[in-house]
C-alpha cells in the first residue's frame, strides 16, 4: 500500500517539474478524444483495504468539454470484486501553461456475485501535461454506492490519474 502511494506521489512531483517551461496544454478542444486512468486505494472502517481502479474513454463534443464512458473496479483484500460500467461527462474549467484542471461526473451500473449495485460519482482531477498529449495527476472523487440487498455507503478518495488526449 505504501508502495503504490509513493510511486503516485513520485509521479506527480516528476510531473510538476516537467511542467515548469510548457507553454500549451493538452488536446482538449472540439474533435479529440481522451482516454484515462485513475488508480487509488480505499480502507474501510467496517471493512478490508481495496483498491480501486477507473478507466474512462470520451470524445470532446465541444471544447474543453467531453463526454463518454467509465468503467470501475474494486477489487478488496476479502476477496470481492465489483465491475461497473456508466456514462461520464468531463468539463476543463482552467488552464494555465501545462496545468489544467476539470471536474467530471459518472453514473455507474454493475453486478456483484450477489446483488445490483449503482453508484453516482463526482470529483476533480489537476493535469500536469507532460506533452500535449500525456497528462499525470492528482485526483479527488467522491462516490455514493447504493443497490438492491446492498448497504448504501458513501466514497472520498484521492488518488492519481493518467490520461491521454489525442
Amino acid at each position: 500500500m505504501k508502495t503504490l502511494s509513493r510511486l503516485a506521489w513520485l509521479g506527480l512531483t516528476l510531473g510538476t517539474c516537467l511542467a515548469v517551461s510548457a507553454p500549451t496544454i493538452g488536446n482538449i478542444s472540439r474533435g479529440n478524444i481522451g482516454a484515462a486512468a485513475n488508480v487509488y486505494l480505499d480502507h474501510y472502517s467496517d471493512r478490508n483495504d481495496a483498491y480501486q481502479l477507473n478507466v474512462s474513454g470520451s470524445y470532446f463534443f465541444w471544447d474543453h468539454i467531453s463526454l463518454g464512458l467509465t468503467t470501475d473496479t474494486h477489487n478488496g483484500s476479502n476477496n470481492s470484486t465489483v465491475s461497473m460500467l456508466g456514462p461520464n461527462a468531463r468539463y476543463f474549467f482552467w488552464e494555465e501553461g501545462r496545468l489544467a484542471a476539470a471536474i467530471h461526473g459518472s453514473a455507474l451500473l454493475g453486478l456483484t456475485d450477489a446483488t445490483v449495485r449503482a453508484g453516482l460519482s463526482a470529483g476533480m482531477t489537476l493535469d500536469v501535461f507532460l506533452v500535449p498529449a500525456v497528462a499525470l495527476g492528482p485526483y479527488l472523487n467522491f462516490t455514493h454506492y447504493f443497490g438492491r440487498n446492498y448497504p448504501d455507503y458513501n466514497q472520498l478518495a484521492i488518488g492519481a490519474q493518467f490520461g491521454i488526449f489525442l
